[in-house]
């Protein structure tokens, strides 16, 4: 289930989480970011780069427990040295990815104010994207036309689509 998962979010999301060098200045200050000091963070898209990093890992750990979980499955078909050390690869990976969920839930509740209902709800105001991803926010704002005035329609600016 665990690397259905990861691949599923590899394939949805790998484009949006590359690391670009906008991120490696924004590693600069991760320090800060972690202890909840968000000035001078700089602005992300859509991901930060702890974000992007965090899927990194679990993509590494989900292959990582993938191939020790092999011989695990099939122990008939490996040397007993390599199902000891898939043992032992496969409980330390898992214990890695737990770990760094755990650690992501921890930010996304005491840390960052509001990104436990982003991820859970899928929809963040548009103060908090500002905030908290400023470039990303500011692309959809972008693409996004302004809604019509109410006085555009008396203008004449605008047509009843159904007339």
């Amino acid at each position: 289930v665990f690397v259905g998962a990861v691949l599923l979010q590899f394939v949805n999301w790998y484009k949006d989480l590359r690391l670009t060098p906008d991120d490696f200045v924004w590693m600069k200050k991760m320090r800060d970011y972690i202890a909840g000091k968000d000035e001078g963070i700089p602005p992300t898209g859509r991901f930060n780069a702890g974000q992007k990093l965090l899927f990194k890992t679990q993509v590494a750990l989900g292959i990582l427990l993938l191939l020790s979980g092999i011989p695990i499955w099939f122990p008939e078909s490996f040397s007993r040295d390599l199902r000891l050390w898939s043992v032992l690869v496969h409980s330390v990976s898992g214990a890695a990815a737990i770990l760094s969920l755990v650690v992501h839930i921890h930010m996304s509740v005491f840390i960052t104010g509001g990104a436990l209902k982003a991820m859970t709800q899928g929809k963040v105001s548009e103060s908090w994207a500002k905030h908290h991803h400023g470039t990303w926010a500011d692309g959809l704002l972008k693409e996004t036309p302004a809604p019509p005035k109410a006085d555009d329609w008396a203008k004449g600016k605008l047509r009843d689509p159904h007339a």
